[in-house]
């Protein structure tokens, strides 16, 4: 645990029963150049959250998934090891303009995973971004 400490790494999480979900990232330095996808359980209601590039905040949606939407998310990250992120903190210091990301995760047991990097990524990131889009947007009401 010391060495955890030292080191600046934390302890890998168990993905379990989600809570609560955001994974946001840069994809430039133009206004409304972020993307999010979050997710939050209270009291049974599943509530998903999509802002999309070039979108602004107040036009982000939120709409109302279902258990299997949830199950499906811990599947993705339980796939493709994401407990592992938990304290990932990397940044290249030699790119001034480029994109980021923010990963926070709340399990019901009270477990969470807290990731973030400029220019650096964990493992897996792009299979995980790009298998979380695709499930938000699939679920995503058409307007």
């Amino acid at each position: 645990m010391l060495f955890a400490f030292l080191s600046g790494r934390s302890k890998p999480v168990k993905i379990g029963k989600i809570e609560s979900f955001s994974l946001s990232y840069t994809t430039g330095n133009t206004a409304n150049a972020n993307v999010r996808y979050a997710l939050t359980v209270e009291n049974g209601v599943c509530t998903a959250v999509v802002k999309h590039v070039n979108v602004p905040p107040e036009e982000e949606r939120a709409f109302v998934v279902d258990a299997d939407f949830v199950r499906e998310l811990e599947q993705i990250l339980i796939d493709n090891e994401v407990g592992k992120w938990n304290g990932f903190d990397k940044i290249d210091k030699n790119v001034m303009d480029g994109d980021s990301f923010s990963l926070y995760i709340t399990m019901a047991d009270g477990a969470s995973v807290d990731a973030h990097g400029y220019m650096r990524w964990p493992k897996n990131y792009a299979a995980v971004r790009d298998a979380v889009e695709a499930l938000f947007d699939a679920h995503m009401p058409q307007t």
